[in-house]
């Protein structure tokens, strides 16, 4: 089992991650259109690290997240939408795995 982290930590690395969104906010009036997506999928990166070191992070989580950090260090030129796809999809079956993992039952209510 993961240890809760500091909460002053979390606070900061949170506080990072809106520095992070502002300031590529900033920067996007005056860089190129591409720039967009590449700082987005960086922020999707680092909120999903964010994640971890309270065990909620789920595989198709870290399957996103090590598939980013792979693009970032890949020499060759990445195809965009398509990464964006496969990003999509394997987040959207880690968010459903949510739902179906555990079913949801009462506090009060008896096993059966």
């Amino acid at each position: 089992m993961t240890a809760t982290p500091d909460p002053a930590s979390r606070d900061t690395e949170l506080a990072r991650l809106a520095a992070y969104l502002l300031a590529s906010s900033r920067s996007l009036l005056t860089e190129p259109a591409s720039y967009g997506p590449i700082r987005l999928i960086d922020a999707a990166r680092r909120t999903l690290a964010l994640l971890e070191p309270d065990g909620a992070a789920n595989p198709h989580y870290n399957t996103v997240k090590t598939r980013i950090e792979d693009s970032h260090r890949s020499k060759t030129p990445i195809d965009l939408p398509t990464l964006l796809d496969e990003l999509c999809l394997q987040m959207a079956h880690g968010l459903k795995g949510i739902h179906t993992a555990q079913p949801q039952t009462d506090e009060h209510s008896e096993p059966a």
